[in-house]
């Protein structure tokens, strides 16, 4: 499956992987799935996994996010959303995403490292 997520509860992180193949379509239908699961709970941040993704976000899709972002956090409140990015192109759109989210509850920042990324949603990187 393209779309899979799972929750981590011993570090409050919603763990979400996509890989090849997918589109945009499945990405906003996966998200749009995972704001109806019930094993939410507030407090959870987001570790968006890419790295066995070879699709490229498109600026559609970022501008998407923000949208899908709301959604999530209506469920979880205010979160973070770290992305660990593939290639330039897809931290690019994420950056893009992250400028189009200021008036939402996700503080989006795309990554090169997993360990980067989780760093920063536990805390103890510099901002």
């Amino acid at each position: 499956m393209p779309y899979e997520y799972r929750i981590e509860p011993q570090d409050s992180i919603l763990w979400i992987e996509l890989s090849d193949p997918t589109n945009p379509a499945e990405i906003v239908e996966g998200i749009q799935r995972l704001c109806t699961d019930p094993a939410l709970y507030t407090g959870l941040q987001v570790l968006s996994d890419l790295r066995n993704l070879d699709f490229v976000a498109t600026p559609e899709l970022a501008k998407t996010l923000p949208t899908l972002f709301i959604m999530l956090g209506e469920k979880i409140g205010p979160f973070r959303a770290a992305v660990v990015a593939p290639n330039e192109a897809t931290f690019g759109m994420v950056r893009m995403t992250e400028m189009l989210s200021d008036d939402n509850p996700a503080d989006v920042r795309p990554f090169w490292s997993l360990e980067e990324a989780r760093a920063w949603l536990s805390g103890d990187a510099e901002e």
